[in-house]
């Protein structure tokens, strides 16, 4: 697996400084049938929320700050976001293809971002116990490197390092 671009790493950087700082949860009431995403401190400060349009549906609001902080703005529609609001495809049906605002941006682009982060978890810790093996560290002091960094081990990097300490070995 290849490391993530440069470019794609700024790109998310860029994303998430525009963004809500998180962390962000759903909130709602089932009574009053209304549902939002807010932060989870700073007074509920709202991401999205949605608001009835016409009879078939509900629109995303989302925040557009007045000075730039969260929580310096007012909800706004979808249709009332201007150069921040959908993405028109130029189609006779008004359909658009993504929303420009900051919030929407990054809440689309989580799924690619997670699973390409956690990809590359995946190989760094490969790596790191393919290094670890070949140095001819243990299990033991490969444990102990992983508990200071906060970092769960698995069990199975044992028969990896113990593989490799054999193959350099040979050698």
């Amino acid at each position: 697996m290849p490391l993530i671009p440069k470019s794609t790493r700024e790109r998310w950087r860029g994303l998430l400084a525009k963004a809500t700082p998180g962390p962000w949860q759903w909130f709602g009431n089932m009574k009053m049938r209304e549902v939002y995403l807010a932060t989870v401190d700073r007074g509920r400060v709202f991401v999205m929320d949605f608001e009835r349009w016409g009879m078939s549906g509900a629109q995303p609001r989302f925040q557009v700050r007045l000075d730039g902080n969260p929580g310096s703005g007012i909800m706004r529609r979808l249709d009332e976001m201007g150069d921040l609001g959908p993405k028109m495809v130029g189609s006779h049906r008004n359909d658009f293809v993504g929303i420009d605002h900051p919030d929407a941006s990054l809440i689309a682009s989580a799924p690619t971002a997670m699973s390409a982060l956690l990809d590359e978890n995946e190989r760094l810790r490969a790596m790191v116990t393919e290094a670890c093996g070949i140095a001819g560290v243990t299990a033991i002091e490969l444990r102990a490197c992983y508990a200071e960094l906060g970092e769960e081990y698995d069990t199975g990097d044992d028969n990896r390092i113990s593989e490799l300490t054999r193959e350099v070995s040979d050698e």
